[in-house]
């Protein structure tokens, strides 16, 4: 699914972004478990591993339900230890790496199964495998940022490595999550046009 949506993105810190305390760990550790909702500390709806199974669709569901608790990882194997720089992670020529560099490139990681999220062939975001430790091009590989229209503290949008190449997309087009339907939706990725993405915050267990 590729919706035509457009705006300017930018680059923050993830450290920052989450507002976690102790931030994000590399692939190897862990780090704060939480909960990808809309809005405040879980006040809107959560990403969540449906069913708790290892393969299959991620949907929204209420804050604090099973299978709602995910670790993000910076894969410290990629690009600048883990952040965008000039040439990678997003194909040279697109402008993503200049406007994101710095961002943190990372594997969102499921602590009820130790599977990470990525996306089905169409966009959807599903349950799958985890990312290699450095090399991988997969759809589970994302840089998170802030926006604007998403830019209160701790607001973050996500952004697909994998989407932004294959669909060979430049600044302003993009690929990003969006989350736009009720209860037991599935988010997806989409790109283009002038709808503000969803805003996205980390909320504590």
């Amino acid at each position: 699914m590729h919706i035509s949506r457009r705006f300017k993105l930018l680059a923050v810190s993830t450290v920052a972004a989450l507002g976690l305390a102790g931030g994000l760990a590399t692939s190897a550790q862990a780090a704060t478990q939480a909960s990808i909702c809309v809005g405040s500390n879980g006040a809107g709806l959560c990403l969540n591993d449906w069913n708790g199974a290892t393969t299959g669709p991620i949907k929204m569901f209420a804050h604090g339900a099973v299978n709602d608790s995910f670790t993000p990882q910076f894969l410290t194997g990629y690009c600048s230890g883990g952040r965008v720089n000039s040439t990678c992670p997003f194909w040279v020529g697109s402008g993503w790496n200049t406007q994101l560099t710095g961002g943190a490139i990372v594997q969102i990681k499921s602590n009820v199964n130790g599977r990470c999220i990525g996306t089905d062939f169409s966009g959807n975001l599903d349950i799958g495998p985890c990312p290699p430790t450095s090399g991988g091009g997969g759809s589970n590989i994302w840089v998170e940022m802030a926006i604007p229209g998403c830019t209160a503290a701790g607001d973050l949008a996500l952004v697909s490595v994998y989407w932004i190449n294959h669909n060979h997309d430049a600044v302003p087009n993009n690929d990003i999550v969006y989350a736009f339907g009720g209860s037991g939706s599935q988010p997806f990725v989409g790109g283009g046009g002038s709808n503000s993405a969803t805003c996205f915050r980390y909320a504590n267990q």
